[in-house]
Parts: structure tokens; C-alpha cells; sequence
């Protein structure tokens, strides 16, 4: 428990399933601030409920989004201000986008691939985006 006393964790996807075990796991045991990103204001009370759930103010919520190279460098530089150096990185942001690869439109007969963009919104988010800092 003593190991964690001094650090400092960047979470992402902080404000759901694994982001949001993992942050709690680390408040409960003696993390001195535990930073949760996620996209979703939800993180916020989140954030509440670990705090008091500890008794103390170690969690702090951010909404952003961690593809976006400027928002990462933000928060980053806000962190490293406020806490000092994130020595404890846990990128556990996710997303899905359930679609067919290709699907028929009924009403044109056409076919319809799946959208380019969200096919790169998925791969940025689950395969590029864990936390690594600034740009």
C-alpha cells in the first residue's frame, strides 16, 4: 500500500468499467492524486463517490478527448503543475462501434462499407491514444 503514497496515475477512461475500478483500486490504496479522463461527464461524480468513499480528495475528473493532441498536452502540463510528474499511466479508454463491415441499404440496393471515420475513431481511441503525455 505504501508504494503508491507518493504517486500520481493518469487513468483514461476513467469514468467506466476498468478505468473506473483501477482508479478506485489506486485511491483506496494511497495513490496521492488519481487523474480520470474520460469523454463522459459522468466521471465527475464518479470522481465524488471515490473521494468520499476514501475520505479524502485524491481523485480529480477531467472530460476530453485523448486522441486530440492539443487537449493531452493541456491536461498534461495541468497536471504536472498541480501534482507533479504522472509516474503511473493506465490507458484503459475503449470504445465500440458496432456495425457490419458492409451492409446492404434496402431502400438503394447498394452496398454500404463501414464509415472510414469511425473505423479510425475506434482505432485511434483502443489501439493509439493510451496516455503517453504531451505531443
Amino acid at each position: 500500500m505504501h508504494r503508491l503514497k507518493d504517486k500520481v496515475a493518469i487513468v483514461t477512461g476513467g469514468g467506466s468499467g476498468i478505468g473506473s475500478a483501477v482508479s478506485r483500486e489506486l485511491a483506496l490504496r494511497g495513490a496521492r492524486a488519481v487523474v480520470m479522463i474520460d469523454r463522459r461527464d459522468q466521471v465527475f461524480e464518479l470522481a465524488e463517490s471515490i473521494n468520499a468513499e476514501v475520505g479524502r480528495q485524491v481523485a480529480e475528473a477531467h472530460v476530453g478527448d485523448t486522441t486530440n493532441d492539443t487537449f493531452r498536452g493541456q491536461i498534461y502540463d495541468e497536471i504536472t503543475a498541480r501534482h507533479g510528474v504522472a509516474s503511473i499511466c493506465v490507458p484503459a479508454a475503449g470504445i465500440t462501434r458496432d456495425a457490419l463491415a458492409v451492409k446492404l441499404n434496402k431502400d438503394t440496393g447498394k452496398a454500404e462499407p463501414y464509415s472510414i471515420f469511425q473505423f479510425r475513431e475506434v482505432t485511434e481511441v483502443n489501439l493509439i491514444a493510451g496516455w503517453h503525455g504531451p505531443a
